[in-house]
């Protein structure tokens, strides 16, 4: 698994969700699958990494947990608000 650190801002409107980060080992080409089995999302999403970064909106109107899941089947569990932007930072 990927060492992140988190960090939690506001500035999003209310009934969305702003989920980044940058994976610096995951320069292009990689997709980390993203889901939601408490109504975070109504499907699998992915995660495009591009020049190491992605950026995602959602909406999402009440508190959610999300999982990353990474190419090695580990995952990353997220525990989010509605007007949260959650920024993801590899740490390794």
């Amino acid at each position: 698994m990927v060492g992140c650190f988190l960090f939690f801002s506001c500035g999003v409107p209310q009934g969305r969700l702003r989920i980044s980060g940058t994976y610096e080992s995951f320069k292009e080409g990689a997709d980390f699958l993203i889901v939601s089995a408490d109504g975070g999302l109504n499907n699998i999403d992915t995660l495009h990494i591009v020049g190491g970064e992605f950026d995602n909106m959602y909406d999402l109107h009440d508190d959610a947990t999300y999982h990353i899941v990474y190419p090695d089947h580990s995952d990353l569990m997220l525990w989010a608000h509605s007007g949260d932007h959650i920024v993801i930072k590899e740490s390794g």
